[in-house]
């Protein structure tokens, strides 16, 4: 039930900005970096790859909850089981960073990814999981 409860709350944050229909999903993510950051102490290049748990998935991205994040406009690799259980790869972007409002005294940070492309086929799937035509 927490995960309805979020997802409703997280579109009443969001007001009608949506272009597409969110479904609550509770999915392991694995999120890369595309562009390399630089390490401080080193000043050596590194991919940042993590393992994060999405909130809720869409046709034009998906949210996550992380103790680390990504900073806006990051490029990043995105793969994840779909609703339906097929794993899904895209190309997105960081929309956003917030601290989640419904932390419940953890140290949570919401991040919004867009996704800016995949193969057809990837994106054919979030499609049919969601139930949407296109």
């Amino acid at each position: 039930m927490r995960d309805a409860d979020d997802a409703r709350a997280h579109e009443q944050d969001a007001g009608n900005r949506r272009r597409f229909r969110r479904r609550p999903m509770r999915s392991t993510v694995r999120i890369s970096t595309i562009d390399p950051e630089l390490d401080p102490s080193s000043g050596r290049s590194y991919f940042r790859t993590s393992h994060e748990t999405s909130v809720d998935f869409s046709r034009g991205g998906l949210s996550l909850r992380t103790r680390d994040p990504m900073r806006t406009g990051r490029r990043v690799l995105i793969e994840v089981d779909g609703p339906d259980g097929r794993k899904v790869e895209a190309v997105g972007r960081v929309a956003w960073v917030r601290l989640d409002p419904h932390n419940r005294g953890e140290a949570w940070i919401g991040v919004g990814v867009e996704f800016l492309g995949g193969e057809s086929t990837a994106l054919s799937l979030i499609d049919a999981s969601l139930g949407e035509a296109r």
